[in-house]
C-alpha cells in the first residue's frame, strides 16, 4: 500500500482514479493562499465494511451514520463545493458500547 498525495479537490480523483475497495493511506497538502503556513495531514481510506469491523473490534456498535453534504444554495454560493454535493467528503458515526 503506497502513499498518495491529493490536491485540494480530491473527490473527483477518488471517483476516477481509484477503486472504492482499494484501502490506502493518503496525504492532504494544506497550501492555500490564506494560510500563514503550509502543512500536510494524513488520511486513511477504508471501505464501510472495514470501518464497521474496526468499530466492532473496538467494542462498539454504530447507532447512526451521517454523510454531510452542502445544500444546493451553498453550492451556488461556493461552486468549489460541487464535488462534495455529489460525493461525501466525510462519514460521521455515532457509536455506542456493545
Amino acid at each position: 500500500m503506497g502513499i498518495t498525495v491529493w490536491p485540494h479537490k480530491f473527490c473527483v480523483g477518488i471517483i476516477t482514479n481509484f477503486s472504492y475497495f482499494e484501502s490506502r493511506v493518503g496525504v492532504t497538502p494544506w497550501s492555500m493562499g490564506r494560510l500563514t503556513a503550509n502543512w500536510e495531514t494524513p488520511r486513511w481510506y477504508h471501505t464501510f465494511t472495514e470501518l464497521s469491523e474496526m468499530v466492532a473490534e473496538g467494542g462498539f456498535m454504530i447507532r447512526r451514520k451521517v454523510e454531510p453534504r452542502p445544500t444546493e444554495e451553498q453550492v451556488r454560493q461556493n461552486p468549489d463545493l460541487d464535488d462534495c454535493h455529489r460525493v461525501p467528503y466525510f462519514l460521521i458515526f455515532e457509536l455506542v458500547a456493545s
